[in-house]
């Protein structure tokens, strides 16, 4: 009787180090779960990131105090547009239209409108 209980109790035990290893509080599963919650914060902290050095561009333009720039945000921020303006802005020798739409959801809309030609 003694053998057939310690053959028991070393059962249990080994039981109770397996439970642990694969779902205890530091287990494989609570691993696994943390490694995906880690990879989805980098992935919205490498989006934060790339926003943040957008800010700071336009932060840096606007204290540039160049007129183009601030027409430029006054028009796309402040919908300072009248409806379906073409607005032609000048980079790098070309001319570029940018066609505005205070309906639209995204108000800077680089291409242009689509109509039905027959």
């Amino acid at each position: 009787m003694g053998v057939r209980f310690f053959n028991l109790l070393l059962l249990m035990v080994i039981g109770y180090l397996i439970y642990g290893i694969i779902a205890g509080r530091n287990g494989y599963i609570y691993y696994t779960d943390m490694k995906e919650k880690v990879s989805a914060q980098a992935k919205i902290n490498q989006q934060l990131s790339l926003d943040n050095a957008y800010l700071q561009q336009r932060v840096e333009a606007l204290k540039a105090q160049d007129l183009v720039v601030y027409e430029s945000f006054i028009r796309r921020e402040l919908n300072y547009v009248r409806p379906d303006e073409i607005f032609f802005r000048i980079i790098d020798n070309r001319v570029m239209p940018t066609y505005y739409s205070k309906e639209a959801e995204n108000k800077y809309n680089p291409q242009a409108p689509t109509t039905n030609k027959r």
